[in-house]
């Protein structure tokens, strides 16, 4: 595919957080690097860091935070730079990157605010009325707002009276996964991710309860992952009565033992209250998963409820445990709707994404 109408290649400073973040913006950019790099850098990319992931002291993020605005103004003074294109989450996120927002319309850059946020409700559609009006200012200095998500980009078009809002889905690079699968007996779940009250490991806890209490010994459970709630997590593994049966907790994986995990899991199961469009589900379906999620912002549109997997309200126990005995009484529909992720994910594909992207960028360019 062209990258322009005149074949320049276009230049893109992507205004970021540190790509060593486990989170879903890093996890995107990165893909966006890897596609970029396979087919010959059409895109010159720049990476500008706004933030360290691992960085917790408030008076070096300040810091960084004015040598980044520094850096920004020089390379927009200095490179011939095409596009901004600024990755943006809430609150702070988006405080912040709004100030580079503006900067970048002084230099008179074309401009792209892209939105992962995962409080996107709260914050954008929310009710608080100083705040509706900062985000309307900010999106009529936008060119393009990228959204995750036809949901969002619905309720952001209704709110702020916008016209120039895209949906562009969240990539998976699909040719790096092992996608063959084999089923076995018994019903392995996995739960990948951050730690958290909002992906709702509460409720994962109290589904591990009801199973035990039900005396259900062919479904376990296992969670991978860090955050604020891991202590919860080791004490609940720590309990006197026996849970093997029913639960195993992992830590954070990556790299081999995480393929390991959604090779050997025959159920992916993501009971968050508040979510984008989440990369792990992606991940999962294209090992042949069936998923058990929330019907929330942008997982419809990977999960089909009844088709690849099970969609519920957040904190539905009842219907997570019957779901999950659902499955392990069927394993016809177990395999089905593991071929139906396998399906749909390629819709996503890295591949396709990244020319969708590319014809944003030339949109927004020369049209």
């Amino acid at each position: 595919m062209s990258n322009s109408k005149n074949n320049k290649r276009i230049s893109v400073l992507m205004v970021n957080s540190d790509l060593s973040s486990k989170g879903g913006i890093a996890s995107v950019v990165k893909t966006y690097y890897a596609i970029n790099n396979k087919r010959g850098h059409p895109i010159k990319f720049q990476l500008l860091k706004t933030n360290y992931y691992k960085e917790k002291n408030k008076l070096f993020e300040l810091i960084l935070f004015i040598s980044s605005l520094l850096t920004f103004i020089y390379l927009l003074s200095k490179s011939d730079i095409d596009i901004v294109h600024i990755q943006s989450s809430h609150g702070f996120s988006f405080f912040r990157k709004a100030i580079f927002l503006f900067i970048g319309r002084l230099f008179k850059k074309k401009n792209i605010i892209h939105v992962h946020s995962s409080n996107f409700y709260d914050f954008f559609i929310g009710k608080n009325i100083l705040l509706s009006k900062f985000c309307q200012v900010v999106f009529n200095y936008t060119d393009l707002i990228i959204v995750l998500c036809k949901d969002w980009e619905i309720k952001i078009k209704k709110k702020y009276h916008l016209k120039s809002v895209i949906t562009l889905h969240n990539p998976i690079i699909l040719d790096k996964l092992n996608n063959k699968k084999y089923k076995k007996n018994g019903l392995n779940i996995l739960f990948l991710g951050f730690l958290i009250k909002s992906k709702g490991i509460l409720d994962i806890i109290a589904l591990i309860k009801k199973l035990q209490s039900t005396r259900i010994k062919n479904i376990k459970i296992t969670i991978a992952g860090k955050g604020e709630l891991e202590q919860n997590i080791v004490n609940f593994c720590s309990n006197k009565n026996s849970l093997s049966n029913y639960f195993e907790f992992k830590g954070w994986v990556e790299g081999s033992k995480k393929k390991d995990l959604l090779q050997s899991a025959d159920v992916f199961f993501l009971p968050s209250y508040n979510e984008g469009m989440p990369i792990s589900i992606l991940e999962a379906m294209s090992y042949n998963l069936p998923i058990i999620a929330t019907k929330i912002a942008g997982v419809p549109e990977l999960v089909m409820d009844g088709i690849n997997g099970y969609l519920f309200k957040p904190g539905d126990i009842e219907g997570y445990y019957n779901a999950l005995l659902e499955l392990s009484k069927d394993r016809s529909k177990l395999l089905s709707m593991g071929r139906e992720s396998l399906r749909i994910v390629k819709n996503f594909d890295a591949d396709i994404i990244f020319d969708k992207l590319l014809t944003i960028y030339n949109k927004i360019l020369y049209i």
